[in-house]
C-alpha cells in the first residue's frame, strides 16, 4: 500500500501497483469527500483523463469511467486499494451511503442511519433507502432508537446483503427490538394492515386521494404487506412508501 498527499493536504491510499501511474496526476478532494484527478501540466498531452474520481480511473483505465459505479466497501473515499472498491449499480451504491444530516420533514434526526425522530407520533421512525427500485421502505415506529437501530440494521442486512451499511450500536436480538415496536400494540407491524378479527384475516387498505380503498384480506401480514406495495405503487408510482418486508417470513 502506498500514501499519497493531495494537493489540499489529505492523504489518499492505493495499491503499490497502482502509484506510479497515479504520480501522473495532481489529486485533490472535492466537496462531497471523493479524490479527484487532474493530470499534472507535463503530462496533459499523454492522453490521460482530464478530470475524473480516482475510484472511477483506477477501475476502469481503459474507457470513460463515467457510466460506471464504484463502492468503497468501508465507506472511506481516501481508501482507494482495490480490495476496497468494487462496480456495482447505482441502487446498490446508494445503500451503503453514509447517514443523512438532515431531513427535509423532520425536525430532529438520529445519529443512526435509517431512523429519525417522527413528531408527529413522538417515536423513532424507521425507513429503508434503496429499497424496491429506490424507494424509501417503511419499517415501522420504536419507543426507543437503539431499538430502532437495530430494527435498520435487521432488515438492511436482509434486503442490501454486502451492500448494507449497518449502524454502530448495542445489538439486540430480533425478539428484544421488537418489543419495542409501536407496531406491536396493534393487529399489524406493516404499513395499511390490520387484522379482521371477524374473519381471522388481515386486511388491507389504502388511500388515495384522501379515499380510502380496500384492497382485500390475507392469511399472513407479510402476504397482505405486499400486497399494499404492489397497490401502491400503481397508485402513487415512485412516490409510494413501501412496506419492507421480512421474506423469511415468506418462505
Amino acid at each position: 500500500m502506498k500514501e499519497i498527499k493531495t494537493i489540499d493536504g489529505f492523504i489518499v491510499m492505493v495499491d503499490d501497483e497502482d502509484y506510479e501511474y497515479i504520480s501522473l496526476y495532481d489529486l485533490h478532494v472535492n466537496k462531497d469527500g471523493y479524490v479527484i484527478c487532474r493530470p499534472k501540466e507535463k503530462y496533459k498531452k499523454m492522453g490521460l483523463f482530464s478530470s475524473m474520481s480516482l475510484h472511477k480511473v483506477l477501475m476502469n483505465p481503459d474507457k470513460t469511467g463515467r457510466s460506471i459505479n464504484v463502492d468503497h466497501r468501508d465507506g472511506n473515499e481516501l481508501n482507494n486499494q482495490k480490495q476496497n472498491l468494487r462496480i456495482c449499480s447505482h441502487q446498490e451504491n446508494m445503500r451503503n451511503r453514509k447517514p443523512q444530516s438532515v431531513y427535509a420533514d423532520q425536525e430532529v434526526y438520529s445519529e443512526y442511519k435509517g431512523v429519525t425522530w417522527c413528531k408527529s407520533v413522538g417515536k423513532w421512525m424507521v425507513q429503508l433507502r434503496g429499497f424496491d427500485e429506490g424507494r424509501r421502505g417503511y419499517i415501522g415506529v420504536f419507543t426507543n432508537e437503539i431499538a430502532a437501530a437495530n430494527a435498520y440494521n435487521y432488515y438492511a442486512q436482509l434486503h442490501h446483503g454486502e451492500f448494507a451499511l449497518l449502524n454502530v450500536v448495542e445489538y439486540m436480538p430480533k425478539e428484544e427490538w421488537e418489543k419495542y415496536s409501536s407496531s406491536s400494540k396493534k393487529t399489524s407491524k406493516y404499513r395499511g394492515v390490520c387484522l379482521n378479527k371477524d374473519t381471522g384475516k388481515f386486511l388491507v387498505q389504502i388511500y388515495d386521494t384522501k379515499k380510502r380503498i380496500r384492497i382485500g384480506e390475507y392469511e399472513t401480514e407479510e402476504e397482505a404487506a405486499l400486497a399494499y406495495n404492489q397497490k401502491a405503487i400503481e397508485l402513487k408510482g415512485n412516490k409510494a412508501k413501501l412496506n419492507v418486508i421480512d421474506e423469511i417470513s415468506l418462505k
